[in-house]
């Protein structure tokens, strides 16, 4: 959030089947500059860690911070990331009430409680895989561009 500044930050990973905790971190400002890069840097200490115990990670969940996705993408590509539902709802949902919000797209402010519920659904009914996991949401979706472009064809004929 802006103005965010933190002087700890605490990052911990845990074993989904068992909710062990594998590693945990604590990180001080003064180690990495900013506040911005402490999530970062608990991450790359943990994932230190977990290969320096020769343990395996074949998922990792994490909020949706820009420079833990990139690290993610750029170190560790054979590590399946994922984005927690909850971070990944509360940004849908931020983005939708602002379209929202416009004259031309006011009509989506009854649905966007729907497309919540759709998308927790989508979540939870996966069984854990993320190609599973968006094959439905992003199925409503074209549905739903499908939808508006007949609708426009209809209104300007």
């Amino acid at each position: 959030s802006p103005g965010h500044c933190a002087k700890y930050c605490t990052y911990s990973l845990m074993e989904d089947r068992t909710n062990a905790i594998v590693d945990f971190q604590l990180v001080q400002v003064s180690e990495v500059g900013n506040s911005a890069r402490m999530e970062k840097a608990g991450l790359e200490r943990s994932l230190q860690y977990v290969e320096e115990s020769e343990l395996e990670v074949k998922v990792l969940v994490t909020d949706r911070h820009p420079q833990v996705a990139a690290f993610m993408r750029d170190h560790y590509p054979h590590i399946g990331h994922q984005f927690d539902v909850w971070h990944l709802a509360k940004n849908v949902t931020k983005k939708l009430n602002e379209y929202a919000k416009k004259k031309s797209c006011s009509d989506l402010l009854p649905w966007i409680k729907s497309i919540l519920n759709h998308l927790w659904w989508a979540a939870t009914s996966c069984n854990n895989n993320s190609q599973v996991q968006m094959c439905p949401f992003h199925t409503a979706h074209r549905r739903t561009e499908t939808q508006e472009m007949a609708e426009r064809r209809i209104t300007s004929t």
